[in-house]
C-alpha cells in the first residue's frame, strides 16, 4: 500500500477521534474513527502500524488541545521554553499507548483475510474492558474514546461498559470490512465474514443479557441531600472563602443537607488553618449529621522534611477532621516537575525559572474511603476522574458514592469541564456507582449509576443548591458479574493473539 494512503488513514483516524470530543461534538465520528487505521492491519508491518498509531494520536491532540500551550505558558507560569517542553512531552506521553495497541494489533492480525477486522475489534474490546485494571495513568488508549458521547454512554444502562464496547467495536469492524470491500471492488459479504458477523452479534447479545439492569439493583437504597456551593468567579481569580462560608451557612440552616461539597483547593491548608473564617460554619454544623468535603493542601513531615499533598478533607461539626485522602496521580508541570528534566543536568534555579516551583507529592499506600452522610465516599481529585483504575480501587474498598472535587480554572475552557462530566458518566457506569462532582468555576454535576446526568451547573455559574442523590447499600449482582466478563474477554484476547501468531508462523 502506498505511503500516502497510510498517512491518509492516520490523519482520518486522528481527526475523527478528535471530532467526537468537545468542542466539536460530532459524536457519530467515534463509531468509525478507528476503521481507517484498522483497515491497514495485515497490509503494513507492525512497526509501521505502531508509528501510524502514534501519529494518529498526535493528529487528534492537535485538534483537541491547541489551547494547552497557552495554558502551560500563562496559567502555570512556565515560560515559553518550559511550555514547549511540557507540551511536547505530554503529546508524546499520550501517543505511545496508541503505538503499542497498533503494534499488537498488527502482530495479532498479521495474515490478511476477512476474519482480521473481527480479531482486531475483539482485541480492542478486551483492552477497553480491562483498562479499568491496566490503565492507572489515564493513557487514553484508543478504546478510551467511549467517554466521548453521552448518548453512547446511556446505552450502558442496558449493556454495561463491556457490552457497549462490543457493540461499538462491532460497528467499527463493519466499517473496516466496508473499506476492504471498496478496495477489492466487492459488493457482498463472504461466507466467513457472515460467520464472523453472526458470532459477534451472538457474543454481544450474550454479554448484554448477562448485564441487564435487573442485575444492577442493590438490596436497599438511601437518599442523600448533597449541597453544592461554588462561586462564579473569574477564571484567573480565586473564590473568596468568606463568601462560600456565608452561602453554606445559609444553605445548612435552611435545607439541612447531609453532605456539603466545596471544590478542590478551596482551603489554603488544613481546615484548622482557616479556623476563624470557618467558625460560623462549624457552629451551624453542630448538632447535625452534616459532613463538609472540601479540598486543600496538607503539610506533613516525611524523613524530617516538610512535604505538601493535594488533599480532600471530611469535616464534621466544630471543625473535627474525620478523614482525609491525598491525590495519588499528580498533573505534570502543574503540580510537580517531572524527574526526567533533571537528567539533562538542569540546575534547581533553572527548573524553577522555566517550570515553576511546584513541589506537591503524591499520596502513598491504599487510600481508604471517607465517611460522610452515613455512606462511604470514594474521593477522586481533579484529573483522577479520568483514571478508571483509581475508581475501581475506591469501589473495591467499599465506596458507595464517588466524589470528584476539581479546580478547572487551569483549562480556561468550558469544553474541558464538559469532558470531565462525560468522564464521570463513564466512571459511573463502569463501577455502577453514583458520582457527584464539585468543580470551580463550573462543571458541577450529579450522575446516577446508569450514566444519566441528574443535575449539572454551567460554566461560570454561581451555585448554592441541594440535590437529592440515591445511593445503593450493598453490592449489586452486576458489580459481581461484570469483572468475570472482563476476565473472560481478557482470556479471549490472549487466545486471539496466540491464534494470530500461530497463523503468521504457519504462513
Amino acid at each position: 500500500m502506498r505511503l500516502r494512503w497510510q498517512l491518509a488513514a492516520m490523519m482520518a483516524t486522528g481527526t475523527l477521534f478528535a471530532w467526537s470530543f468537545p468542542p466539536y461534538d460530532l459524536w457519530p465520528c467515534i463509531v468509525i474513527a478507528l476503521a481507517p487505521l484498522l483497515s491497514l492491519c495485515g497490509q503494513v508491518s507492525a512497526r509501521r502500524l505502531g508509528l501510524l498509531g502514534a501519529g494518529a494520536s498526535l493528529v487528534g491532540s492537535g485538534w483537541l488541545v491547541p489551547w494547552l500551550f497557552d495554558t502551560l505558558r500563562v496559567q502555570f507560569s512556565l515560560g515559553s521554553l518550559g511550555a514547549t517542553v511540557a507540551f511536547g512531552g505530554l503529546l508524546l506521553w499520550y501517543a505511545w499507548p496508541w503505538a503499542l495497541v497498533a503494534w499488537v494489533l498488527a502482530k495479532t492480525t498479521r495474515v490478511a483475510g476477512p476474519v482480521n477486522p473481527w480479531i482486531a475489534t475483539l482485541f480492542l474490546t478486551s483492552v477497553d474492558s480491562l483498562r479499568v485494571a491496566v490503565d492507572p495513568f489515564g493513557l487514553y488508549l484508543p478504546a478510551h474514546a467511549l467517554a466521548a458521547e453521552p448518548r453512547l454512554i446511556q446505552l450502558c444502562t442496558w449493556t454495561g461498559a463491556t457490552g457497549l464496547s462490543l457493540w461499538i467495536y462491532g460497528l467499527t469492524a463493519l466499517g473496516v470490512v466496508g473499506v476492504q470491500h471498496w478496495q477489492r471492488g466487492q459488493r457482498r459479504l463472504a461466507s466467513r465474514e457472515g460467520v464472523c458477523l453472526a458470532a459477534w452479534l451472538a457474543l454481544g447479545l450474550a454479554v448484554n443479557v448477562a448485564l441487564l439492569p435487573p442485575l444492577s439493583v442493590a438490596a436497599t437504597t438511601q437518599t442523600l441531600r448533597v449541597a453544592f456551593v461554588q462561586e462564579a468567579a473569574r477564571i484567573d481569580a480565586r473564590p473568596g472563602l468568606a463568601v462560600l462560608v456565608a452561602q453554606s451557612v445559609e444553605l445548612v440552616r435552611a435545607q439541612r443537607p447531609d453532605l456539603l461539597l466545596w471544590p478542590e483547593g478551596t482551603l489554603a491548608g488544613a481546615p484548622a488553618a482557616d479556623g476563624e473564617v470557618l467558625l460560623s460554619l462549624w457552629e451551624a454544623m453542630v448538632g447535625t449529621e452534616l459532613t463538609l468535603v472540601t479540598g486543600g493542601l496538607r503539610q506533613v513531615l516525611r524523613d524530617g522534611r516538610p512535604i505538601a499533598h493535594n488533599s480532600v478533607f471530611a469535616v464534621r461539626g466544630a471543625g473535627v477532621v474525620i478523614g482525609e485522602a491525598d491525590k495519588q496521580v499528580l498533573v505534570p508541570f502543574g503540580e510537580y516537575v517531572p524527574e526526567f528534566l533533571r537528567w539533562f543536568g538542569l540546575s534547581e534555579t533553572t527548573l524553577r525559572r522555566h517550570f515553576g516551583a511546584v513541589t506537591l507529592s503524591p499520596g502513598v499506600g491504599l487510600q481508604r474511603p471517607l465517611r460522610g452522610g452515613g455512606v462511604q465516599l470514594g474521593p477522586l481529585i481533579c484529573n483522577e476522574i479520568l483514571l478508571p483504575a483509581l475508581a475501581q480501587r475506591a469501589s473495591n474498598g467499599g465506596a458507595q458514592l464517588l466524589v470528584n472535587l476539581s479546580n478547572d480554572r487551569w483549562a480556561r475552557s468550558a469544553a474541558v469541564a464538559r469532558l470531565m462530566v462525560r468522564a464521570a458518566q463513564l466512571r459511573a457506569v463502569e463501577m455502577r456507582l453514583p458520582v457527584v462532582r464539585s468543580a470551580s468555576p463550573g462543571g458541577a454535576a450529579v450522575v446516577d449509576p446508569a450514566g444519566r446526568v441528574v443535575w449539572s451547573a454551567d460554566w461560570l455559574t454561581r451555585v448554592a443548591t441541594v440535590v437529592p442523590v440515591v445511593v445503593e447499600r450493598g453490592s449489586s449482582l452486576h458489580r459481581r458479574v461484570e469483572p468475570w466478563v472482563q476476565v473472560f474477554l481478557g482470556l479471549a484476547a490472549l487466545a486471539v493473539f496466540a491464534l494470530g501468531r500461530h497463523r503468521a508462523t504457519a504462513a
